[in-house]
């Protein structure tokens, strides 16, 4: 951007999508590592939702920071993404009762985010920051 600098809130919002993916990017790697434990989750799961919400979170913070045309539209999607595959996975894989004592706690906490990334990309300056990379 020329005239003006990236929205404050991009740069945080930017800033949370690399550290979602760092840490996914770090369940891959472990994945390889896994001792014997008695897990329902099969290894190359693990691998596999490590490497795409990695790569693809990657992918999401660098265009934020960037703050190109469509990171708004793929961080939309991607948040909508990220929360239906976070509870189909819990809801298939996890049996246990601090998964059940937790669920309200994470409900709220995804709709919160969901929430919060919508609000945020509503703000008038984030449209601007993002429309004005267009011209």
């Amino acid at each position: 951007m020329k005239s003006k600098s990236r929205p404050h809130i991009v740069t945080w919002l930017a800033c949370g999508v690399l550290i979602f993916s760092i840490l996914f990017i770090i369940r891959l790697f472990l994945s390889y590592r896994m001792p014997d434990l008695p897990i329902q989750v099969p290894l190359w799961y693990m691998s596999l939702t490590g490497l795409i919400w990695g790569l693809g979170g990657l992918i999401l913070s660098y265009a934020l920071f960037r703050t190109f045309s469509w990171a708004l539209h793929l961080l939309r999607w991607g948040s909508l993404c990220f929360v239906v595959w976070y509870w189909a996975d819990r809801l298939q894989f996890v049996h246990s009762e601090y998964g059940r004592i937790t669920w309200p706690a994470s409900i709220f906490l995804s709709l919160i985010a969901l929430g919060v990334i919508y609000w945020c990309q509503r703000k008038p300056d984030v449209q601007a920051a993002f429309q004005e990379k267009n011209k």
